[in-house]
């Protein structure tokens, strides 16, 4: 015996079906799943049983705790990018529904009490990391830094600079063009 709510019928009364041919979709009201989808860049560090947070456009002001328990070992390409689905089992999460969009923060690794940059404060010259110190007279000196973790927001920085001193942020021509409110699409610069 299973709970849950019957969707999807699939006959009507009278209608003649092939043997095997399921009569309607039960959607299981015990256990609650995300499928979440995971750029190849990051796929990588996921694993089963790693915590995850989720939280669901509908309901917003509700994280929902869950734990990884599959990862698709076969890739599908989305917009030129490989993306692999981890599904995710969630604990106390009646209030979702099938279909409901939803979005996954995975740690694979947390730190407290370290020294962060944006990541727009990077260079890389030689293979090597750096960032450009604005010193209080005005002037600016290239130093090398050792990184730690990094994501696509911050870097945390081991040795290199000290809390409190400032950094050139680093842009690229078009996201300064962007802010302004100007597309460069098919447009050549000669």
């Amino acid at each position: 015996e299973t709970d849950g709510i019957i969707s999807g019928l699939t006959a009507r009364p009278g209608d003649s079906l092939p043997a095997g041919t399921p009569l309607y979709t039960l959607l299981q009201t015990e256990t609650y799943q995300a499928v979440l989808q995971i750029d190849e860049l990051d796929v990588k560090g996921i694993e089963k049983g790693q915590q995850v947070e989720v939280t669901a456009d509908a309901i917003p002001d509700t994280v929902y705790q869950g734990t990884v328990t599959g990862i698709s070992l076969a890739g599908e390409n989305t917009g030129g990018v490989g993306v692999y689905k981890v599904t995710v089992s969630l604990e106390l999460a009646e209030e979702l529904l099938p279909g409901m969009s939803a979005n996954g923060k995975i740690t694979k690794d947390a730190k407290k009490d370290v020294l962060l940059v944006p990541v727009d404060t990077l260079k890389t010259i030689d293979g090597k990391k750096s960032v450009t110190v604005v010193k209080p007279d005005g002037t600016y000196e290239s130093r090398e830094v050792t990184l730690g973790l990094v994501n696509n927001e911050f870097a945390e920085v081991l040795e290199g600079v000290s809390e409190g001193e400032k950094l050139q942020v680093i842009m690229k021509l078009s996201d300064i063009y962007s802010q302004m409110g100007i597309s460069l699409e098919g447009t050549s610069i000669e």
